[in-house]
């Protein structure tokens, strides 16, 4: 994330973005995946033992999972991760049964393979610098339109407009006004 796009990074806003990013931004992941996979197994466990299947089960709690995923990235944070929880879920279940001896280098191997996906991701992507910026200072009785003509997922897509001392994100295709309404 570019913590210059809604303005200059300083003062406040720069001690804000860097206690969020080293203390929060993206640390509980790791625990989350340790307890989502703690469930799994220890579900699977249970049901083994007391001679049930628990595979139906399963799979109705990831399609439930996956469900609110869908709700949950399409109507309130395009970030989630409940219905990637879901899809892993899904193969990770067979997997409960192996032993260790084969767990940690298939897990090792995943970790691997994921890692090579993200570094040819990364260094197939154009270095781009801060998003670029359009200031606009809005005067008594003045008033204006932008709109951001950028192509969606271009390297600084998304323009930063300065109205008034107010910085507003415009995404590619958004149009905005400004000033007094008519």
């Amino acid at each position: 994330m570019n913590p210059t796009t809604m303005g200059e990074l300083q003062g406040a806003s720069y001690w804000y973005w860097w206690t969020t990013y080293v203390f929060f931004d993206s640390k509980f992941m790791a625990i989350f995946s340790l307890l989502f996979g703690a469930s799994t197994v220890l579900m699977w466990q249970r049901n083994s033992k007391a001679g049930r299947k628990s595979t139906w089960l399963h799979y109705r709690r990831m399609f439930w999972l996956m469900l609110f995923g869908l709700a949950h990235a399409h109507l309130l944070w395009f970030g989630d991760i409940l219905f990637l929880y879901s899809l892993c879920g899904m193969i990770v279940y067979w997997l409960c049964g192996l032993r260790p001896r084969w767990l940690i280098p298939l897990g090792l191997t995943f970790v691997a393979v994921a890692s090579g996906i993200s570094l040819l991701i990364g260094l197939s992507a154009p270095v781009s610098g801060p998003l670029p910026r359009k200031s606009l200072r809005e005067r008594e009785g003045s008033s204006g339109t932008v709109t951001n003509t950028n192509p969606a997922g271009a390297p600084g897509a998304n323009i930063a407009v300065i109205i008034g001392g107010t910085t507003i994100q415009v995404p590619p295709g958004m149009t905005i006004n400004f000033g007094p309404s008519s």
